[in-house]
């Protein structure tokens, strides 16, 4: 089972601004770019990049509102399918592991948290663990759908969060074609160093965020995957000290660092697209 980490934080306060759509077999929801103009070369060739959500999918508004600020920030259209089995975890369970993991809350209120969010992460990774082939075939399905029917000389990023973090890793270290070109994972979920060294092996473009003191993923793995792939200018990788587990995706707004910080893995995000796409 995953961390406390996983499964916390806040929840945004955006309103998304996108469309959705049924998309390959998946309800996908589109955030489009600002206007180009349609008769350019550039518009028809745009890239288009896959965000693949947190383990909170399609019921947590911060998926949408990430997805909507880096079509805005790249230019380019992103897609976020609903493609979790089962669907995404409930958001309740957020407020439920914020109290276990408070360090005012006294021992019988966290074993009250922790018990009442039990009741939806069993089941969740029962249902969907990010390495099972219930969760990685399909994704693996729905980028290749994807890429196929991107025209001519267009190019297909992916952006994946937790969940969506190993999604991206294993479509890239797997391609035995090129489906994607590149990548941005935050706090991957069930990461190991190989799955980087064999994407970057494979000719993908990897940025990586990852949070230093996600409880989840120990430092040494990511010391581990610096020293492989250190001086490849297809591989980058800033750690965000002071934060945790899905800070990316689900930061606090109360907390300045970790707001601070999500923003900062959005640029890192959106420059690497840019650089690379």
């Amino acid at each position: 089972m995953s961390c406390p980490d996983c499964f916390r934080g806040g929840v945004a306060t955006g309103t998304p601004s996108g469309t959705t759509k049924e998309l390959h077999g998946f309800s996908t929801y589109i955030a489009s770019p600002p206007t180009q103009e349609a008769t350019s070369t550039t518009a028809k060739s745009a890239p288009t990049i896959i965000f693949f959500t947190d383990a909170f999918g399609h019921l947590l508004p911060n998926n949408f509102v990430l997805a909507d600020a880096l079509a805005a920030k790249t230019g380019f259209t992103v897609l976020v399918p609903d493609i979790i089995p089962g669907g995404g975890m409930s958001p309740t369970v957020i407020p439920l592991m914020d109290t276990f993991s408070s360090p005012d809350a006294g021992a019988l209120t966290k074993a009250w948290a922790f018990a009442r969010a039990m009741v939806h992460v069993i089941p969740f990774f029962r249902r969907a663990s990010p390495q099972s082939e219930k969760s990685t075939v399909p994704c693996v399905d729905y980028a290749h759908a994807v890429k196929k029917n991107l025209p001519v000389g267009a190019k297909l990023g992916i952006a994946g969060y937790c969940w969506g973090g190993y999604q991206a890793l294993n479509i890239a270290r797997q391609a035995t074609e090129s489906l994607t070109d590149v990548i941005f994972v935050a706090h991957p979920a069930k990461y190991e160093a190989a799955q980087a060294e064999e994407a970057v092996g494979k000719g993908v473009k990897l940025s990586f965020a990852h949070a230093g003191e996600d409880m989840s993923l120990p430092i040494s793995k990511i010391e581990e995957t610096k020293k492989a792939l250190d001086g490849s200018q297809a591989f980058d990788l800033k750690v965000y000290e002071e934060c945790a587990h899905g800070f990316a995706v689900r930061a606090n707004p109360a907390k300045e660092r970790e707001a601070k910080a999500a923003e900062e893995a959005l640029e890192q995000a959106a420059k690497w697209f840019e650089k690379w796409l």
